[in-house]
């Protein structure tokens, strides 16, 4: 069975759009600057989460996926190696660039663990969560996803997929997967650190 873990909080912000080919890797490091000026909810805040094997159901009705008007990247600030604690919160940061003429709303934000032999089992899925962030025609925004691995998992590597979902101000419904790949789920340092000294 899955197992799922609600994100704490989000930040969001929108910033002004740049010549994509030298800006879509580095903004993600300027959000982390512009810290100060990024849209925070309150540690006490509801967040909207959802149950995301519910919304596969309602996807099976059609079939959806990127625009061509949209690009995305990712980060992990806490772990620029890929390599991420079991049982630890780990924080993603979503950049979504708006290249086209029209705006778009990301409603949802979700991921999931899988195993890397067979996409199509899955290990842990997290919970989604709500977005409702616009962005404008010719605009950046960024907001973060926060999700746990399962401290009982093995430490190895696993496939991880990132999604958001977004609508048009057309009401067209897209998916992007903006993380689809590879990382290493590792045990916590000062675990480690204890099965060091009871082995010696």
């Amino acid at each position: 069975d899955s197992v799922s873990e609600s994100p704490h909080r989000r930040k969001h912000t929108v910033l002004p759009t740049m010549r994509l080919s030298t800006a879509i890797k580095s903004s993600l490091f300027v959000v982390l600057l512009l810290a100060t000026v990024t849209v925070s909810r309150a540690e006490d805040e509801e967040v909207e989460v959802f149950d995301v094997d519910e919304l596969g159901e309602e996807e099976d009705d059609y079939e959806i996926g990127p625009s061509q008007d949209v690009e995305t990247a990712f980060m992990f600030p806490d772990y620029p190696d890929n390599k991420l604690e079991l049982g630890e919160i780990v924080k993603v940061l979503f950049l979504v660039n708006n290249k086209g003429s029209m705006g778009f709303n990301i409603t949802h934000a979700f991921a999931s663990l899988r195993s890397p032999y067979d996409y199509n089992y899955h290990i842990q899925n997290f919970s989604g969560m709500a977005i409702g962030v616009m962005v404008p025609p010719g605009r950046q925004a960024s907001f973060e996803y926060l999700f746990k691995p399962d401290p009982n998992l093995e430490p190895t590597e696993f496939w991880l997929t990132a999604e958001i979902l977004y609508n048009s101000t057309e009401a067209r419904m897209y998916k992007n997967a903006v993380f689809n790949g590879t990382v290493e789920l590792i045990e916590k340092s000062a675990q480690v650190d204890v099965r060091r000294v009871f082995k010696y």
